[in-house]
């Protein structure tokens, strides 16, 4: 649910948000991944820019309503 990218994964973690941890994991299905994961970015990315200042609560509110857009299963 937290990009590991090496760009977004910094910053997760400079929050303090274990991007590792299960809690903040889901499964993606292959294709839906493939096709979604680059808008999926590029959301967190505009996101991050507006928000630079942002912190761990603020980030966790945007990565839950992330994964209520996507339909996903919020576990945190």
């Amino acid at each position: 649910m937290f990009s590991s990218t090496n760009r977004f994964g910094t910053i997760f973690q400079s929050k303090g948000i274990d991007i590792h941890d299960p809690v903040h994991g889901t499964w993606w299905p292959t294709p839906a991944h493939q096709q979604k994961a680059y808008e999926y970015n590029l959301k967190w990315k505009e996101w991050i820019k507006e928000n630079e200042f942002a912190n761990k609560e603020q980030v966790l509110k945007k990565g839950r309503e992330l994964m209520k857009e996507y339909g996903f299963k919020v576990n945190f």
